[in-house]
């Protein structure tokens, strides 16, 4: 930016900040650190995998290691008399603060009551202010040794300042955990810009290792369309301004909220948070400007603002405004739809197959180019720390830590590679896809006879040669008979679809295959999932108009369509074989593998997706969803997973002749680390009393049944690469099946985890997905669950190759976030009677009636 700083707010009078020489920073949560250590209580040592060719790979971490005789002082304070809000409490520690600096040089303040310093004080401190006494006590040290294990507990706020003060060394800026770099923004021929940029994450505090520090280069693409255009341009044809209609105020959400923007007339790059349909470019702010000794406020508007430091006229004046994440705590920061660009890969550069080869050529970095960058960006770090001249040598003495400038190695494990089959023909898997044995037909093919086809007049003309070709490729390349089907016009889709679908709709219906023009696309498919997903329960499947009248790979568009209607049937489409000795007990012995996972929208709401395998194959699903009620996610999501469950396990009882599965593997999505303490509580715990209730002896004899649990969490954020180094000192991706167990690599000492690296990627560098075993059973061994883990990586039938997540996972994530933002409701129950024809499943039911048993209490 040209000129002084600028934020745009009613703001609280200005503090005074304190002396930028000091080195401190504040650090608040909300609530304290989990520990992490009580997950691995009682536990024997983690024994890694042992399947597999040893390989060497390289990641992208540099550890953080504090020197002999250096240590962390953790010091409580208390302030009198007592302060009521965080607010007074930051005041009065501004107040002080160049007391505080003057007695321990260096500290971190860690609201509230803690304070963190490399300097060790002998007695309590008391410092006095104008209306307030401040006391500080010494409360524990933790020595280089602990630190340099990992056992750091609430004094990893200590690496989080460091390592915020060492990349801002760079002269990016920060914007999340990522740093941009917008001078250097490159122009491409295409209608976009790319941004590069870097992110760095603190890994490794849970007793396993030294903290390390992940960087990893990466390159955003801005297109040059406005968030206006942008906004219109997804409404098909409605006006942008009408926020009185639900459906144009939540598309305004959704393309706004959480998105990362580009100012047009600086380049700056913010975060946005809310869109503000109670502001318009008219409204009035209150300018503050700074300069090096005080503020200056005064009154404006925001096209007064533009006009005067920017030279730019704004043309719609009933725009609303973007709220963004601010720098500091007292600001706020305000935008203009007008002047701000999306980032990321958008639909209008999907659709435009040049400019997405462009912007995937600078953007999907190699993994020598990646590896090459990061290397770079570490030592330019690691020489700031070293020399003298900069504050953050200074830093990095203070607190007696250095940062290592070569990246951490690891050994990792090849695993076996896989066979599919289709039928009674298997072949190996190459490279992670199997795309040209799909040739071979269908693992099991389903026949529709009654079916409903809805299709506007537009398109009758191309109907009858689109309908014939798609049933030509389901009848010679994969075996499937499609009947003719029942032919319905409707044009006014937004309107009569309801009505068409109630009139044609029959509980002999198979499935209604409904083509929809582009405008109104949307709105139309969302309005049909809601139909026929909460109030007619329907197999379906959706088409646009403009897809049936493509020239080019028409016969790849209408293999895609018949495999997604084959496995909406449950029709398996291949084989991956599980009842390999490496799995061995599971699958050897009546196995369920169970996926969870949660959908956040922008306002707030929750979805839970449910999914549980019915075969032994794994190829057949249960599969439920819930939308969770705001301020009770965590308890109605425990009380659901019991329900679910139930019902799923009644399902497999019946699908295998009243077996009930022995073992059960939990797969559990989107997970950061501080939720594993409330998952274990409660997610855990539900599926442990669900297990508890079926207290009855198997097959009538004397043996207990006592099937095992497995519960996997899936980390949502994977800050680590790995390289695979060449000969040439280049690298390159790691093949499709390797696993990394190091223990060091783990969340917590002494709990199973794993990376696995699934896929086989030809542009860019792979993301592996980070596994913790948080519940495990003696008889199931860590190599077992990471062969499974694999293998279920290969039975997502959306994708005829390896995909990041198990199956089960996979499903469930889709499921999860299909309702949570097409249909945003509960889904009917069309799943029809359970059986319940077992000691067994008399018991399951009678579970699910005693509302007492229900109640998770965590501990």
């Amino acid at each position: 930016a040209v000129g002084p700083r600028y934020a745009f707010a009613a703001m609280p009078p200005v503090q005074v900040r304190p002396p930028p020489e000091a080195q401190f920073s504040f650090f608040s949560d909300a609530g304290k650190l989990p520990d992490l250590m009580t997950l691995a209580a009682g536990r024997t040592p983690v024994q890694s995998g042992c399947t597999g060719k040893p390989v060497k790979l390289t990641t992208n971490s540099f550890a953080l290691t504090m020197s002999d005789g250096g240590g962390i002082n953790h010091y409580t304070y208390a302030i009198e008399p007592a302060f009521t809000s965080e607010q007074e409490e930051r005041e009065v520690l501004t107040e002080l603060w160049p007391k505080l600096a003057k007695e321990l040089n260096a500290f971190v303040v860690h609201c509230p009551k803690s304070i963190f310093s490399p300097t060790r004080l002998e007695n309590t401190l008391v410092l006095h202010g104008k209306a307030c006494t401040l006391t500080v006590d010494f409360h524990q040290q933790f020595t280089a040794q602990q630190v340099n294990s990992g056992t750091v507990g609430e004094a990893q706020v200590v690496f989080r300042h460091i390592l915020k003060n060492l990349c801002k060394s760079q002269m990016y800026q920060k914007v999340g955990r990522r740093f941009f770099n917008n001078d250097d923004a490159m122009s491409g021929k295409s209608a976009t810009m790319v941004f590069p940029s870097f992110y760095s994450y603190l890994g490794n505090f849970g007793g396993t290792c030294c903290p390390h520090m992940h960087i990893d280069a990466s390159f955003r693409a801005v297109h040059r369309k406005t968030i206006v255009e942008y906004v219109a341009g997804s409404l098909d044809g409605a006006s942008p301004w009408s926020f009185d209609e639900p459906s144009v105020a939540a598309m305004w959400r959704e393309k706004c909220v959480g998105a990362i923007v580009v100012t047009s007339y600086n380049n700056r790059i913010y975060r946005i948070k809310d869109v503000r349909f109670d502001l318009t470019p008219r409204s009035e702010l209150t300018l503050c400007v700074r300069d090096d000794k005080n503020v200056k406020s005064r009154q404006s508007t925001f096209v007064q603002y533009y006009q005067a430091y920017y030279q730019k006229e704004l043309t719609e004046f009933r725009q609303p405004l973007l709220e963004a994440i601010p720098d500091r705590r007292n600001e706020q920061i305000f935008l203009v739809p007008e002047f701000c660009c999306p980032t990321g890969f958008n639909d209008d550069i999907r659709k435009d197959k040049a400019t997405m080869q462009e912007v995937i050529k600078t953007t999907k970095l190699s993994p020598s180019e990646r590896f090459v960058s990061s290397m770079h960006l570490a030592g330019e770090i690691s020489k700031c720390s070293l020399d003298e001249r900069r504050k953050e040598h200074r830093l990095m003495q203070d607190w007696s830590l250095k940062v290592s400038p070569e990246p951490t190695e690891v050994e990792g494990r090849q695993l076996e590679a896989l066979q599919v089959e289709f039928g009674k023909k298997a072949f190996q898997i190459e490279e992670g896809n199997f795309q040209r044995w799909m040739r071979n037909g269908l693992q099991c093919s389903v026949n529709l006879y009654n079916w409903l086809f809805i299709y506007p007049e537009s398109d009758v003309a191309v109907l009858d040669i689109w309908l014939r070709s798609l049933r030509d490729i389901a009848q010679v390349a994969f075996e499937m008979h499609i009947g003719d089907p029942q032919r319905v016009i409707c044009s006014d889709q937004c309107t009569d679809l309801p009505d068409v679908l109630e009139k044609h709709v029959t509980p002999s219906t198979q499935m209604v295959l409904l083509l929809t023009p582009s405008k109104d696309s949307t709105k139309v498919y969302r309005l049909f999932k809601q139909y026929t997903t909460v109030t007619l329960p329907v197999i379906t499947q959706v088409v646009k108009s403009e897809t049936i009248r493509k020239r080019q790979n028409i016969a790849a568009v209408l293999s895609r369509i018949v495999l997604q209607i084959n496995a909406k049937f449950a029709g398996p489409l291949w084989h991956i074989p599980l009842d390999n000795v490496a799995l061995k007990p599971l699958f050897f012995d009546a196995t369920m593998v169970v996926g969870i996972d949660v959908y956040s929208s922008l306002d707030g709401e929750q979805c839970m997706g449910f999914t549980a395998s019915l075969n032994t194959s794994a190829t057949e699903y249960y599969s439920m969803a819930t939308m969770l009620p705001q301020g009770m996610q965590t308890e109605t999501m425990a009380l659901k997973i019991q329900e679910f469950f139930r019902d799923a396990l009644l399902e497999f009882a019946k699908r295998n002749d009243g077996t009930a599965p022995q073992h059960v593997v939990v797969y559990r999505g989107s997970v950061n680390t501080q939720d594993l303490m409330t998952i274990r509580d409660f997610e855990v715990k539900a599926f442990n009393m669900v297990l508890d209730a079926m207290e009855c002896t198997a097959d009538g004899g004397d043996r207990p049944y006592k099937p095992a649990l497995v519960f996997v969490v899936a980390a949502k954020f994977t800050p680590i690469r790995f390289y695979a180094p060449l000969c040439d000192k280049s690298h390159k991706n790691p093949e499709a099946g390797t696993i990394v167990d190091a223990p060091f690599l783990g969340v917590v000492k002494d709990l199973p985890s794993f990376y696995l690296i699934s896929q086989a990627v030809s542009k860019g560098t792979v993301v592996p997905a980070h596994f913790t075993v948080l519940h495990d059973s003696p008889h199931v061994s860590v190599a077992a669950i990471e062969n499974l883990t694999y293998r279920l990586c290969y039975l997502y039938f959306n994708c005829v190759a390896g995909v990041r997540l198990p199956a089960p996972l996979q499903y469930a994530k889709k499921l999860a976030e299909f309702i949570g933002t097409s249909v945003r409701a509960e889904p009917h129950n069309g799943c029809g009677a359970l059986s319940f024809t077992s000691e067994l499943l008399e018991k399951l039911a009678q579970f699910l009636c005693c509302k007492e048993r229900h109640v998770v209490v965590p501990g």
